[in-house]
């Protein structure tokens, strides 16, 4: 038995040491410490938000809403969505408007709001109400 594993090496891992020489001359061989190296990256906050409404879904919901607006921020790394009855101004403020209120429950404040090309002045209008400036995507 012995004859067989002569020569084979273990397959511990081996200890790296350190000599460490103090001031009165002598030295002391410590083992190295393990590192857990962290690396962190900072990203300046963008402060940014998009919108969008779905099309028309084929069926009524239970509450008759046939569209949803979808909202993902940025920073917060959050997808938010609202249901409306129609496409109308006031539905797609009122959608807005709740979208915003609970971005700013959970203390996001965004400030640049960029959408879809085709949005009413009323939308505008409460987007610079909300104290944020918007930005049109263009067709294509």
């Amino acid at each position: 038995m012995r004859s067989i594993k002569q020569g084979i090496r273990s397959t511990k891992e081996q200890k790296q040491t350190v000599q460490i020489k103090q001031k009165d001359g002598t030295s002391v061989t410590l083992p190295l410490p393990k590192h857990n190296d962290v690396y962190v990256k900072i990203d300046d906050a963008k402060e940014a938000m998009y919108t969008d409404q779905t099309g028309a879904f084929p069926v009524r919901s239970r509450r008759g809403n046939r569209y949803i607006m979808i909202m993902f921020e940025m920073d917060g790394n959050s997808i938010m969505s609202e249901p409306m009855k129609d496409i109308t101004s006031g539905a797609i403020i009122s959608a807005y408007q709740k979208l915003i209120k609970r971005l700013r429950l959970a203390g996001i404040t965004p400030k640049n709001h960029i959408l879809d090309n085709e949005c009413s002045e009323d939308f505008k209008q409460a987007i610079r109400d909300n104290g944020m400036t918007y930005e049109l995507v263009p067709k294509g």
